[in-house]
């Protein structure tokens, strides 16, 4: 910061020294003190798209979300293909709640990278906060298809199900999470519920004694 203080010193008409004391000041936590450098950069030179970057960056630590996603737009603008643009964008808009636009935004995401399969994770997450139970249990369907190893995509198939009171379904779900080394206690709280509704009483202390470790 200091380096960048003297540069705006000898050329405070330059936008670069202030984006980059932006992004040292988010790595220390000031993010209104990064927040007034990007107004700075963008200020001076309106046509960096990373500028717009960490401006909506610590617009966001700092809960404008609505404002945030306009930056995360404007660098969109420049650079229509960056997938971390992408990702922070969709974040932005789903803590707005705007989970159609999330969705169009992980869609577009899915599609310029088809091998990250966590995404149909996501996809169904924002699904259920949509509440369209249907279409968020053909997505994690379709992702324990493509990643069965990742005990996440039971976790989340077997609370859907739980919610739909299919219980021995959602027992069957949380008994493959926990088979896959699953570190969520949630699974191990849940599956206690089921086996107390089940009268196998020694079976959930074993799952809460699970989830308290």
């Amino acid at each position: 910061i200091q380096y960048f203080n003297q540069v705006i010193k000898i050329k405070p008409y330059l936008a670069d020294p202030y984006m980059y004391r932006a992004i040292a000041k988010i790595q220390l936590g000031d993010y209104q003190g990064a927040l007034t450098d990007a107004d700075e950069a963008i200020e001076r030179n309106p046509f960096v798209p990373q500028a717009f970057y960490v401006r909506g960056f610590a617009l966001r630590k700092l809960g404008k979300f609505a404002e945030a996603a306009k930056d995360f737009s404007k660098a969109l603008e420049f650079s229509p293909d960056n997938l971390n643009l992408l990702l922070i964008r969709m974040d932005a808009l789903e803590r707005m709640e705007d989970y159609q636009g999330a969705l169009a935004d992980l869609d577009k995401y899915m599609k310029m990278s088809p091998k990250v399969h966590i995404l149909q994770y996501e996809k169904g997450r924002l699904q259920l906060a949509m509440k369209d139970t249907l279409a968020a249990e053909k997505s994690f369907n379709r992702f324990i298809e493509l990643d069965s190893t990742n005990s996440v995509g039971w976790s989340a198939r077997a609370l859907l199900r739980m919610q739909k009171n299919d219980l021995e379904a959602a027992y069957a779900d949380y008994s493959k999470a926990i088979k896959l080394n699953s570190t969520y206690s949630g699974d191990y709280i849940n599956r206690g519920i089921i086996n107390v509704q089940r009268n196998r009483f020694r079976e959930a202390l074993s799952d809460y004694d699970y989830a308290i470790k």
